[in-house]
C-alpha cells in the first residue's frame, strides 16, 4: 500500500504510523505467549531468543541476495500469498456461520 500510494503523503505517515504500532505490539504478546505455561517457561524464552539471534545474525546476508537476485520473484512471491492468506482468512471466518 506504501508503494502504490508513495507520492501522497498523507497515506504514508498513515501507514509509517500502523506499522510503527504494530513493531512496538507484537514483542510483548509474544512474550505472553511464550511465559503462559510456568513449567515451559524457560525452554520458550531460550528458544526464542536463540532464534532471534540467529535471524539478527543472518538477516543482512540473506537480505542482500534476496534483494539482489530475486527481487522480482520474491515481491509476486508475497502477491500470491498475501492473496492466499487473504483468501483463507475469508474462508475461515465466515465458514461457521448459519446461512439465512
Amino acid at each position: 500500500m506504501l508503494f502504490y500510494f508513495q507520492k501522497n503523503l498523507i497515506v504514508f505517515y498513515g501507514g509509517s504510523i500502523l506499522f510503527g504500532v504494530s513493531i512496538g505490539l507484537v514483542p510483548p504478546a509474544i512474550l505472553t505467549l511464550l511465559t503462559r505455561e510456568a513449567s515451559e517457561s524457560k525452554k520458550n524464552i531460550s528458544m526464542y531468543n536463540l532464534i532471534i539471534a540467529f535471524a539478527s545474525a543472518s538477516a543482512p546476508f540473506v537480505g542482500e541476495v534476496m534483494y539482489k537476485d530475486f527481487t522480482k520473484t520474491l515481491f509476486g512471491f508475497w502477491i500470491c500469498s498475501a492473496f492466499a492468506m487473504s483468501v483463507l482468512a475469508t474462508y475461515l471466518l465466515f465458514k461457521d456461520k448459519p446461512k439465512k
